[in-house]
């Protein structure tokens, strides 16, 4: 709601107001009977998302939803203390912010593996729809969850409630933000910036932002960006 209420604010000037943000919630969690115990345990997180980005600069990545201020992560080691589960890995999510003169915030993947049997459950809001851009920029990568990855079972789904055995993985990736203005317009050296921080990929800087980059001395090539750009400008 408080996307579409800035959506919609937008037609009083799109100057005044942010890209989509990456979605709400985005959390992860299990249940199931605790071995060490033999009591019910539940534990789990929500994950921060890429904000949209705005006429001023860029989203922030991997922060809590607007309509959830009051909530944080729980740290890994809390979880994998509490409850028999354990963080594989916890990182920003690479392209999935939506690019533009100013490139939206990145979302965040964390994969978790499941140590005994339990139940996995993840509540998942804007898994459908792409984070919308403004003025001209690039949506962000809409969010979702993998249960079983790089399996016969690979399953991608939004909100879902899962009996997992032990050993069983999910991956949960939140939402980017939308970008804000002509990603043909962004200063080749944030390019540049965000390669270097594997925000965004080699591939992206070309393709969205029609930067040519050398991986050799990982400096940008200014002719062939120059090029690329107008090249694009022609056919855009």
């Amino acid at each position: 709601a408080v996307d579409i209420i800035l959506k919609a604010l937008s037609k009083a000037g799109v100057d005044l107001v942010p890209a989509c943000s990456g979605g709400d919630i985005f959390s992860i969690s299990g249940l199931g009977v605790h071995p060490d115990t033999g009591h019910m345990w539940h534990e789990g997180s929500n994950e921060g998302v890429g904000f949209g980005a705005h006429a001023e600069g860029d989203g922030e990545n991997s922060i809590m939803h607007p309509s959830e201020p009051g909530c944080r992560n729980n740290p890994i080691e809390i979880m994998e203390i509490k409850a028999p589960m354990m963080v594989e890995f916890y990182e920003l999510r690479q392209d999935s912010g939506g690019s533009g003169k100013n490139r939206g915030g990145l979302g965040a993947k964390r994969g978790m593996r499941y140590l005994v049997e339990s139940t996995a459950f993840n509540m998942a809001k804007k898994t459908k729809t792409k984070p919308w851009g403004m003025a001209g920029g690039g949506d962000g990568e809409n969010g979702h969850a993998i249960y079983w990855p790089e399996t016969s079972k690979e399953l991608t789904i939004g909100m879902n409630y899962q009996k997992v055995k032990a050993g069983d993985r999910v991956i949960n990736f939140s939402g980017g933000g939308g970008g804000w203005g002509n990603p043909l317009l962004r200063d080749p050296q944030s390019v540049l910036y965000d390669v270097r921080n594997e925000y965004i990929s080699v591939a992206s800087a070309k393709e969205d932002y029609g930067v040519v980059i050398d991986m050799e001395t990982m400096s940008v090539d200014l002719e062939l960006t120059q090029q690329h750009r107008n090249a694009e400008n022609k056919t855009g």
